[in-house]
């Protein structure tokens, strides 16, 4: 694996407890991280930074006045695939999938790992 200290992780997540505790998992894992409540700020960040992958929640506002919708964060995960096809990323979130809908996600290229599996972020931001 090369240097993990220059590679940037993106958080979205609207829990501000969540959000810390991603963000503390990342930085343990020796990699740097830059955490959103919504997505129009990640949006503006991608523009100004490279990152290495991208841990989204479902259910987040669009803007920061906004309210949260579920099915947002996969959105914006269809639109990073689109715009940053190189960036890893996880939809990290308390909604639950059949096999049919993680098969939709594999299609996508995004991970599906449930809220409470953090042990599933750590592998899949070791995985080249």
């Amino acid at each position: 694996m090369s240097d993990i200290s220059s590679k940037r992780v993106l958080i979205l997540e609207d829990d501000e407890v969540l959000l810390f505790c991603l963000d503390s998992l990342v930085r343990d894992l020796g990699f740097d991280s830059l955490g959103f409540k919504n997505v129009k700020e990640a949006q503006e960040a991608i523009t100004e930074h490279e990152f290495y992958a991208a841990i989204l929640d479902n259910s987040v506002p669009a803007s920061k006045s906004g309210p949260v919708l579920t099915g947002e964060g996969l959105r914006y995960g269809r639109q990073l695939r689109e715009t940053h096809p190189q960036i890893k990323i996880a939809l990290h979130t308390l909604d639950s999938y059949d096999k049919y809908g993680i098969e939709y996600l594999q299609s996508l290229g995004i991970v599906y790992i449930g809220k409470m599996e953090m042990d599933q972020i750590k592998d899949f931001l070791r995985e080249e």
